[in-house]
């Protein structure tokens, strides 16, 4: 199908007729993209976005930055739902975050794609989907007052039907999605800018998606939010600022030396030991340890949960009045979060034990009692932005993520929980693969090298 003069109108269909997408040049590749459903024969009203001028070329090792679709659904997502348990709020209908690519990045335009699914997961009940909407913010270290952020949504259901095709005008169809059944959606979003500073300044994305259900369940709205980086950091100059650990903290390792490695902004585009490999492997030589924070984890996993999907129960809003203001269960969503997590019951029995550990003054027993996700959960503005908006649980099985990083790096491997002074613990090792070198990481980290504010270094080379 031959794109005409402008070589816009692929895209421009995505927009109303009065919105057209004009320094955008998109290029049609191989066969027109077929209908949502599927159904040969018949282009639907988008073709495929294939990049622009100076689109970023894949490597051989491809992944989101390269226009590669990343984001591992089976893995992110399987772990996102433990956080968020199928009750009444959640009606059983789940949206995955998805895997998304950055598509083209001239000097004046960004255009993000991204496959999303929503999943019914009731076993009898038939769920509505009669509205979709998108919000987006930018995190920027300069005035964003000069960029422009559009985004469109096109249905990719499986039904051959006219009426749930996508339509021009960006009109979402209200589409049934039956019991135990899929069906999925197209998002676009282009950032437009003045100059070249879109390359410097953008750093991140907060695309916010708010979704009607409707059902058995009653009309509910529901949301989902997906962060994408828009910047990798430069890369490390040599020499490497390698910083000796403080003799006043050592108490078992003779020398010491750490390495913060500065990384993009993590999400759920990303897999952690793609992230080491990136980031920690080519400064480190055998016998290295790398440290990855307990928190960057559970932002690549997706379990990070925004606080209008939490309805505080009575049991949430009076044990929350227990604990003191900087306690990351001191607040009733924070509190219900980690009921999400670990049971009612549990928590009550931690309350109780706690309460008699405290009368013989022995404090702060209610997080061993709790277990570990009341030891590791962070509430709002724990974390950096845009992460400072969403209650952050512990991560999903750490024990499994060190393995599988020493297994493909070769490195020996630890979660961290660093800058955690909220609860008795104080540092805390969630998990390593040799524990043995449990107190040299803790000489190495205990000053927390890495910082506790914007310095964004999740990652710390450790050379014993």
């Amino acid at each position: 199908r031959k794109m005409g003069a402008s070589r816009c109108a692929a895209f421009s269909q995505l927009s109303t007729a009065s919105a057209r997408l004009s320094s955008v040049r998109i290029r049609a590749v191989g066969q027109p993209r077929l209908v949502a459903g599927g159904r040969p024969g018949r282009a639907s009203i988008t073709q495929r976005v294939a990049g622009c001028s100076r689109v970023v070329k894949v490597a051989s090792s491809a992944t989101y930055f390269d226009g590669v679709l990343q984001g591992n659904e089976n893995y992110h997502d399987a772990h996102a739902k433990n956080v968020q348990p199928l009750n009444d709020q959640n009606c059983g209908m789940y949206l995955t975050r998805g895997a998304w690519a950055i598509k083209a990045k001239e000097a004046k335009t960004i255009l993000l794609e991204g496959v999303m699914e929503f999943q019914n997961t009731t076993k009898a009940n038939e769920i509505f989907v009669t509205e979709v909407e998108t919000d987006t913010a930018l995190l920027s270290n300069g005035p964003v007052s000069e960029y422009t952020v559009r985004t469109f949504v096109e249905p990719m259901h499986p039904d051959p039907e006219d009426e749930f095709r996508a339509r021009p005008d960006g009109y979402w169809p209200g589409y049934v999605v039956v019991a135990g059944a899929t069906t999925k959606m197209k998002v676009y979003v282009e950032i437009r800018g003045q100059d070249l500073k879109i390359r410097d300044e953008l750093q991140a994305l907060w695309l916010k998606v708010k979704y009607m259900t409707y059902g058995p369940h009653g009309r509910v709205q529901k949301s989902q939010h997906v962060i994408l980086p828009l910047k990798e950091p430069e890369p490390l100059k040599e020499p490497l600022q390698w910083k000796e650990a403080s003799s006043e903290y050592v108490q078992k390792s003779t020398t010491l030396k750490r390495l913060a490695l500065p990384t993009h902004l993590l999400s759920t585009v990303d897999d952690p030991v793609e992230v080491v490999k990136k980031y920690a492997l080519p400064y480190s030589q055998p016998g290295d340890i790398v440290t990855i924070g307990e928190t960057p984890l559970t932002a690549m996993q997706g379990r990070w949960r925004h606080p209008e999907t939490v309805r505080p129960g009575w049991l949430a809003r009076l044990a929350c009045k227990l604990f003191k203001p900087t306690s990351s269960v001191a607040t009733s969503c924070g509190m219900q979060a980690l009921i999400d997590l670990v049971g009612p019951l549990r928590i009550v029995f931690a309350l109780f034990m706690g309460v008699i550990c405290k009368l013989f003054r022995k404090p702060g027993m209610f997080y061993r009692f709790a277990g570990y996700e009341a030891n590791l959960i962070d509430d709002l503005t724990g974390c950096i932005p845009p992460y400072d908006k969403f209650i952050m649980p512990g991560p999903a099985e750490p024990e499994a993520v060190v393995a599988r990083v020493k297994a493909e790096t070769g490195l020996e491997c630890a979660i961290v929980d660093v800058n955690d002074k909220s609860h008795y613990l104080g540092m805390v090792i969630v998990a390593s693969t040799d524990p043995t070198l449990d107190d040299t990481i803790k000489d190495a980290l205990v000053d927390n090298p890495t910082g506790n504010a914007i310095e964004q270094t999740p990652l710390v080379l450790i050379r014993p």
